[in-house]
Parts: C-alpha cells; sequence; structure tokens
C-alpha cells in the first residue's frame, strides 16, 4: 500500500491513513529524505494558483484548492459542520454515535482514533520507565 501510494496506484484519496491526518508530507519527507533526488516526488510540481503552496501531487494540490474556493462537500446532518475531505466527515460522524475502536491494552480505555491511542500509550511508558528508576 505504502509504495502504491507513492505510484499512484492506491485507493481513493480519501482513504484515511493516522499520518496522513497529522502531515503525512512531513513525514514522507523525513523518510524519504535520503532518496528525495530519485523519487518520483522529489520535486512540487503541483503549484497554487492562489497562494504560494506547492504539492507532490495533484490530488493534494486539489484537495487544497477546496481551501480557496470554500466547497465543503460534506455536511453532517446532525450538527451542519461541512468538511473538504470524506474521511474527516466520516472520523466526525463517529463522534457522533460515540463509537471508539481503539483500545488500550494496558488500561482498556478507548479511543476514536488510532493516533489518540498512541499517544495515550506513551503515557503508560513513561510511567513504567518511572517505577524502574
Amino acid at each position: 500500500m505504502h509504495t502504491q501510494t507513492h505510484q499512484g496506484e492506491g485507493g481513493d484519496e480519501d482513504d484515511y491513513e493516522d499520518e496522513y491526518e497529522y502531515g503525512n508530507e512531513g513525514v514522507y519527507r523525513s523518510l524519504h529524505a535520503a532518496r528525495a533526488p530519485v523519487h518520483p516526488y522529489s520535486i512540487k510540481n503541483f503549484h497554487c494558483t492562489e497562494c504560494a503552496a506547492s504539492f507532490y501531487r495533484k490530488t493534494d494540490l486539489d484537495r487544497h484548492i477546496k481551501i480557496h474556493t470554500g466547497d465543503r462537500p460534506h455536511e453532517c446532518d446532525i450538527c451542519s459542520k461541512t468538511f473538504v475531505q470524506k474521511i474527516n466527515f466520516v472520523m466526525h460522524m463517529k463522534t457522533h454515535s460515540g463509537e471508539k475502536p481503539h483500545e488500550c491494552q494496558v488500561c482498556l480505555k478507548r479511543f476514536l482514533t488510532r493516533s489518540k491511542l498512541m499517544l495515550h500509550s506513551k503515557r503508560h511508558e513513561k510511567k513504567k520507565g518511572k517505577e524502574g528508576c
């Protein structure tokens, strides 16, 4: 899936991945910096005509342009909040349903996203490290 995403073969641009939610572009640069000259996304060839933003992929530029156009096609029928990306809308709907599919294996606390669970898990690791001193 990871290499398919880079090659443009991966699923829908709205597929949810925690790392994308928190800035996949930054993660991408740090993971691939050594190979940047030969990597197909080493140059930001897609430029916004409204501001100075540039992107590696056209899909990222298309998503960005919605900021300028105000296009927010996904609307919550419960609270009327609107979203540019379908995945953010889907995650929002889980807040209304109370769904929390990610469970901490230590204390059994549940979280909406994997990334929130991972942040929480670090607290257990810190506590465990203090007890060992």
